[in-house]
């Protein structure tokens, strides 16, 4: 059996297409934990890179921040260390199209977190 669903197009009036009962398939999908797996977020100076660096803080995940402008980066930290408590992370003002200053970056990150990378978020 299967349901039908209104289609509308501009100009074109509504049409009817079928639609599946069954859900989806989803891949398995597993999750490990974050607590001080360490994570690099470029682009974490604003928008979709801040909120990314929220929720690994939340996960408690040991962070390293990088974008280009270091005020907006030291703000999201700020607010990290308000809601979470003091989070162990890093800002490195980085430019990730150049290579010596994103290697510059993992090695940084590494040293000052005291271990690997688990993620690259960018």
């Amino acid at each position: 059996m299967t349901d039908t669903v209104q289609v509308e197009r501009e100009g074109a009036g509504a049409t009817e297409r079928e639609a599946p009962n069954e859900p989806l398939e989803r891949p398995n999908v597993v999750r490990e934990p974050l607590q001080d797996r360490v994570a690099v977020v470029t682009g974490a100076s604003s928008s979709i890179g801040a909120a990314v660096a929220r929720t690994l803080a939340r996960e408690g995940a040991l962070m390293a921040f990088a974008a280009r402008r270091r005020d907006a980066l030291l703000e999201v930290q700020a607010g990290l260390d308000l809601g979470y408590g003091k989070a162990r992370s890093l800002v490195a003002p980085t430019d990730v199209t150049d290579r010596g200053q994103f290697k510059s970056l993992v090695a940084r990150t590494e040293e000052e977190l005291d271990q690997s990378i688990s993620s690259l978020i960018a």
